[in-house]
């Protein structure tokens, strides 16, 4: 990858409702193609936006362009991002209009399956139900026993042309057409052919995306004397002529109306989003910027190394992950006074780039460094009432019992690891330990916010 002197922000736009593993996945996807500190030595910010918010700076500033009433100070309205896989919504409230259009998030945004490719789905199901299993088995034979098909199943290749043509129709059916589709099938069941209009879609559509928005509706107006005028709706499956009657139709009643961007840069709206949000950074006091663990942070549990966090890992900026461990357990004496160590380890011990963490405390305890380290009596629990026995065949109790179940809670900042300690549920220390993060350190946003803690 060539060398530039331009800066260089990169902003990674993300649907609703994912894990962090989900966007720890997509994180280091994107730093090991090369969009990393090495390969741009003067990349600045790297940042997570929801689809929806970038689809929404863009739309808006779009449909503004063409429409100088179209917003106002103070109204609301609201984003829906139609896509293959999921449909995201979210609520703002404008703040400005000139020179800038500025946007203030009135809801969080919601989201769920109800794609595109979760039509597809409602189609197969359907068309198993219509022509039967037996059938349906001779052009895709792995789901013909299913009991729903799951929007990931493999398609052979006569499914494929069937789904092909299918999409054809799909992106043509509108709700004011009555006249039939026909879908002729594929070999050997081309003598068969469908007449009927597929009802499951229709209720899918009618109860998953117009219920979401319906949804953010009463998000902006509760307690707040807002109401909103518009929905811009975008994505790939935003074009379709049927959903956008649909919510015309429900939309209507309200006295909403249903905007649309330009037919071609509906598709586009997220990613050109993605940049007017990375333009605009500064505009968003609540943008999330991200980085990287620099060491693995981890615990010992029955002498195996448990490593909640790997070096690389996501970190990001005003965001709080939570994880928790295995359940343990302790042995104690009841004729000796018990203090075990819970300890917390990072790895390397050095500045290395060492990502091959040890597995067994027996072997890696001279690699790890402890970080972080609670003692704790447990004779307070040595009472039949609160041991957790594991009775023999004879029901006889051991001379050693465990108590337990502990459990450790951790909180990931942008600057520090929060860590909690449990037993049966209930606090027993806290700890916290300082991160080493991996910022872009050509970034503004690092360079402001010093040692204090705008990243937490």
């Amino acid at each position: 990858m060539q060398r530039t002197k331009t800066p260089v922000d990169i902003v990674s736009t993300v649907p609703v409702g994912w894990s962090y593993e989900a966007y720890n996945s997509i994180f280091r996807a994107v730093r090991q193609a090369g969009f990393n500190k090495t390969n741009l030595n003067t990349l600045q910010d790297t940042i997570l936006v929801n689809e929806p918010e970038a689809a929404s700076h863009f739309t808006a500033k779009d449909i503004q362009e063409r429409d100088r009433e179209f917003l106002k100070v103070d109204d609301c309205f609201i984003l829906c991002d139609a896509g293959g896989g999921t449909v995201d919504v979210v609520s703002f409230q404008v703040k400005q209009v000139k020179p800038l259009l500025e946007l203030e998030k009135a809801t969080e945004p919601t989201g769920g399956q109800w794609g595109s490719s979760f039509i597809d789905t409602a189609f197969k199901n359907w068309l198993r139900d219509e022509i039967k299993a037996d059938n349906y088995a001779s052009i895709d034979r792995e789901n013909a026993r299913q009991q729903r098909i799951s929007p990931f199943a493999r398609e052979n290749s006569a499914m494929r042309a069937l789904m092909t043509r299918f999409n054809i129709k799909k992106a043509a059916f509108s709700k004011t057409d009555k006249s039939d589709i026909i879908l002729d099938l594929p070999e050997p069941l081309n003598n068969l052919s469908l007449g009927t209009r597929v009802k499951e879609v229709e209720l899918t559509l009618k109860c998953g995306i117009v219920k979401m928005i319906l949804d953010q509706l009463e998000q902006v107006s509760t307690g707040k004397n807002r109401r909103v005028k518009n929905v811009l709706l975008v994505g790939g499956f935003g074009a379709s002529p049927y959903l956008q009657e649909k919510l015309k139709e429900s939309l209507a009643m309200r006295k909403i109306g249903l905007r649309l961007p330009d037919k071609d840069k509906s598709v586009t709206a997220v990613v050109q989003g993605g940049v007017v949000y990375g333009i605009e950074k500064s505009n968003h006091g609540d943008a999330r910027y991200t980085g990287a663990l620099m060491k693995s942070y981890g615990i010992v549990n029955n002498g195996q190394f448990e490593w909640l966090f790997k070096r690389g890992d996501l970190v990001i900026s005003s965001t709080e992950t939570i994880f928790e461990s295995a359940a343990f357990y302790c042995t104690a004496n009841p004729h000796e006074q018990g203090v075990p160590e819970f300890s917390i380890f990072s790895y390397p011990m050095d500045d290395s780039e060492d990502d091959d963490a040890p597995e067994q405390w027996l072997n890696g305890q001279h690699e790890v460094a402890r970080v972080a380290q609670v003692t704790y009596d447990l004779s307070q629990h040595l009472d039949r009432a609160t041991w957790s026995l594991r009775h023999s065949a004879a029901r006889q109790p051991p001379a050693k019992r465990e108590i337990g179940p502990f459990m450790w809670r951790f909180k990931l900042t942008a600057r520090h690891l929060r860590a909690e300690l449990l037993l049966k549920q209930t606090s027993i220390a806290n700890r916290e330990v300082s991160l080493e993060v991996d910022w872009p350190s050509n970034s503004p946003y690092f360079a402001r916010s010093g040692e204090n803690d705008l990243y937490d």
